[in-house]
């Protein structure tokens, strides 16, 4: 597709990056001629100078051909108004980068009158990543999918797993929950696994499973880990109070801290199970008081990467299980590698992933089946949701019968059934008429259900 991306920040450098992945052409327009310079010295992209909510600039752009435009700058209000005016040359797909809540909200209810096709809010887009990761707190990612009814945890294993050394089919015919393992990672390389494979100690496997067995089918496969009841929350922005909200609302007990007392004291009349506390966190003594090792977790997430990681590397000293910090720029990663620190989180990268989810739900043939799609282990693969009909080559069918026939790196992952109930197969499922079918696939570009079926055998059934 020909991409405009208006915004050449950290979030539009982070979204060029993915979608450069993705052999889309790429168009960046940004007032910044050294931001454009860097970007063209990395990427292969053109570049623009000029104003998003300037109709020559867009022209400049290629805005009267282009596929999609996403606006990215660091004002909602642009954004919005960029979109609207590249509406009017006639783009239909448009998406806005709207930070802040009032902003989101009132644009989220009107967007199809505006011809916005997406919004995406990153600070609720961090919240939701970061409160995932407090709920199962082992886990290098977690996803949903199916509105929220089945999950995919991302853990890494180790020697003390059950998962190591054994096979998928041993673990599966001892558990008593269904859980499927959907893809491993293993030495910077990823597969789709069958049956007969052999985890071993550093894959980094992903497991599904109904959202209400997911605690149980980890504790059984040996990722055991103390539940997290209290987190204490360190910032003062709208990413706090997105986070502060969806934790409180969830059952957790939240202290949030932070420096700013008028954005404070505005958090504080908004959330009413929150215990809200203006206060300097970079003092360890400010720390200790206000009851840090009591607290099962720390997130970390002020402004200041410097202050998140100070605090973080404190609260390991004072036996906290989970740390969780939010770093915006990309300098400290690599540092943080040997740190000790849980988990590093970039609001920019789970942005641009976001993102590129939305493009590449647009980039589907008219023609295509495809109902949903859902990045898998950060993009290398996806899932995607198929309606089977009363195909016949599907209908009436096994999913061992169907395994033999279907291409390598293609796994059925879940199936919804007419009632609502969703259901993670063994190799004894049968597929029945007008099931809904996820798809696990990396390598393919896939369509139409027939797409995961070698040639010959999609023939053959057909007929």
């Amino acid at each position: 597709m020909h991409v405009i991306i208006v915004g050449a920040g950290r979030t539009g450098k982070s979204l060029i990056k993915k979608l450069s992945e993705e052999k889309h052409t790429i168009v960046a327009v940004d007032v910044s001629d050294s931001r454009l310079a860097d970007l063209m010295a990395e990427y292969d992209i053109q570049c623009v100078t000029g104003n998003g909510c300037d109709g020559e600039t867009l022209e400049e752009a290629g805005v009267r051909t282009t596929d999609l435009l996403i606006a990215v700058t660091d004002s909602d209000e642009m954004n919005v108004l960029t979109c609207i005016l590249a509406g009017t040359y006639g783009v239909d797909n448009v998406i806005a980068h709207v930070r802040d809540p009032k902003y989101y909200a009132q644009f989220n209810a009107v967007k199809e009158k505006l011809g916005i096709t997406q919004l995406v809010n990153p600070e609720s887009t961090l919240a939701f990543e970061i409160s995932n990761l407090l709920t199962y707190p082992t886990a290098l990612r977690v996803s949903a999918f199916a509105k929220g009814k089945l999950q995919i945890a991302e853990m890494s294993v180790s020697r003390e797993n059950r998962l190591c050394g054994h096979t998928l089919m041993d673990l599966k015919t001892e558990s008593k929950n269904s859980f499927l393992i959907v893809t491993i990672e293993r030495d910077g390389k990823l597969f789709i696994p069958n049956g007969s494979t052999v985890i071993q100690k550093g894959d980094v496997v992903s497991v599904c499973a109904r959202r209400s067995e997911m605690r149980e089918v980890l504790s059984y496969l040996g990722f055991g880990f103390k539940k997290v009841r209290s987190v204490m929350i360190l910032g003062s922005e709208n990413d706090v109070y997105y986070l502060a909200d969806s934790l409180s609302q969830s059952g957790f007990s939240v202290k949030v801290m932070g420096r700013n007392y008028q954005k404070l004291r505005e958090m504080k009349e908004k959330l009413d199970k929150a215990n809200v506390i203006c206060a300097d966190f970079t003092d360890k003594e400010v720390l200790d008081r206000e009851g840090l090792e009591h607290a099962d977790a720390l997130v970390a997430m002020s402004t200041y990467d410097e202050n998140n990681i100070v605090a973080s590397m404190y609260a390991k000293t004072r036996g906290l299980e989970k740390v969780v910090t939010v770093l915006r720029k990309d300098s400290y990663n690599g540092i943080m590698d040997g740190a000790g620190i849980d988990k590093v989180v970039s609001p920019y990268e789970l942005t641009g992933l976001e993102i590129a989810k939305c493009v590449r739900s647009i980039d589907v043939p008219k023609d295509s089946q495809i109902l949903s799609i859902q990045p898998l282990s950060g993009g290398k693969a996806e899932a995607l949701l198929f309606n089977i009909g009363h195909n016949p080559s599907f209908v009436g069918r096994s999913i061992r019968s169907l395994n033999e026939d279907m291409k390598n790196g293609v796994l059925i992952v879940a199936i919804y059934r007419n009632g609502g109930s969703s259901v993670i197969p063994d190799g004894d499922t049968v597929l029945g008429e007008n099931d809904s079918v996820v798809i696990a696939s990396m390598g393919h570009t896939i369509t139409q259900l027939k797409d995961i079926l070698q040639e010959k055998s999609f023939t053959k059934h057909e007929l």
